[in-house]
């Protein structure tokens, strides 16, 4: 079975996808991190898809495309995928569809998670506060700090969301002809909390059959 979850950064998309893997027995694949795992590499690469993601801007398709395409080859994703957040744009759909094609595969369905945009910036803008535990059995406090990212300030957030929201734009209205779910012979577009989404999967995918 292969997934697709869309949405706005912030949106929960991770979370889902990771929930969803683990009770499908599925590979998350996360571009998100597959390019902050880029950029602590510190090389040219590195460097550069920095630079994009500090302004909000998308990395290059060609980029992100030869990732995701690298990935999906992995072993560890033979019985079937939850990409999150990918595709972002019409190219990265095509290649998609093009790569599935070659492996004699298909898409099972494709997820939106639709949060506001308030919400959103509110949510992205708690990243990075300080958090502390102490050990059991040990009297050291550990105080632990997540990493403020640098793409995550109130005006790059606008800015993700502005760019992101273009380009699903784009994809809903021209991905119908590369995205197919095979539910009533059409593709589908959904707007779900993780317990829908469930839902949609036992009742559309697993129990009529339409693992792909």
């Amino acid at each position: 079975m292969r997934l697709v979850l869309l949405g706005l950064p912030g949106a929960g998309k991770g979370t889902q996808a990771k929930r969803i893997a683990e009770e499908y027995h599925l590979t998350a694949i996360s571009t998100g991190e597959m390019l902050r795992e880029a950029t602590k590499e510190k090389d040219t690469f590195g460097l550069r898809v920095q630079e994009y993601m500090n302004k909000g801007e998308l990395v290059p398709d060609e980029w992100i495309n030869s990732l995701v395409k690298s990935r999906l080859q992995a072993k560890d994703v033979e019985n079937g995928f939850v990409l999150d957040g990918y595709p972002r744009t019409l190219q990265q759909a095509k290649m998609l569809e093009a790569y599935l094609q070659s492996q004699n595969q298909n898409l099972g369905a494709v997820f939106f998670l639709d949060v506001s945009q308030d919400t959103l910036i509110h949510r992205l803008a708690q990243r990075g506060n300080l958090r502390s535990k102490e050990k059991q059995g040990n009297s050291q406090i550990e105080s632990k700090r997540e990493k403020i990212r640098l793409d995550d300030k109130p005006e790059v957030i606008e800015n993700r969301g502005s760019v992101a929201s273009f380009e699903l734009y784009v994809f809903w209205y021209n991905g119908w002809l590369f995205f197919k779910c095979y539910l009533a012979g059409c593709f589908f577009l959904l707007p779900l909390i993780i317990d829908e989404i469930h839902f949609f999967i036992e009742k559309n995918i697993l129990l009529k059959r339409y693992i792909v």
